[in-house]
Parts: C-alpha cells; structure tokens; sequence
C-alpha cells in the first residue's frame, strides 16, 4: 500500500510514525485527525491503555468520541469515552 501511494507519499508516512515513536509530537503544536489519534492510541506504552478492537471499531463507527490516554483533555461533556 505505502509503495502504491510514491516515493514521497511514503517517506511522510514513515516519517508520522516515527515521530510517534520517537515521542516528539505535543497536543498544542498538532491539529491530530481521527487516524492520528488512533495510532497514537495503539502505541500507548502501557498495554493497559491501549484500546481493544472492540473500541477500535467503536471509534471508526464514531459512536465514542475518545481513548483512556486522552482523558485530561478539554472537551465536551457530551464526548464519549471509548470504552474496552
């Protein structure tokens, strides 16, 4: 899929990914999409606090609004947290 997309397609994704791992991305400085904050969720260090398919699936469907990792951010009182 990542050679289908090109060359620099590829390097950009590569790059996002590590910059994940690396850490090195803060909340203030990135306007996170839904995916980002997917992968950033299924990257959590503590296994605890990763998200199960089942709230995967429930935030693709967009029927929770956010994961356990996020929780100390402002939002709504409506959100729904994605529940495992």
């Amino acid at each position: 899929m990542l050679k289908y997309a090109g060359g620099n397609r590829f390097d950009e994704v590569k790059n996002h990914i590590n910059a994940y791992l690396n850490k090195s991305w803060q909340y203030s400085s990135i306007n996170y999409t839904r995916l980002d904050r997917l992968i950033k969720a299924c990257l959590q260090d503590d296994p605890n606090q990763r998200p199960s398919m089942k709230a995967i699936v429930s935030f693709l469907k967009e029927e929770c609004d956010y994961f356990y990792y996020e929780r100390n951010r402002a939002r709504s009182s409506q959100a729904r947290l994605c529940i495992n």
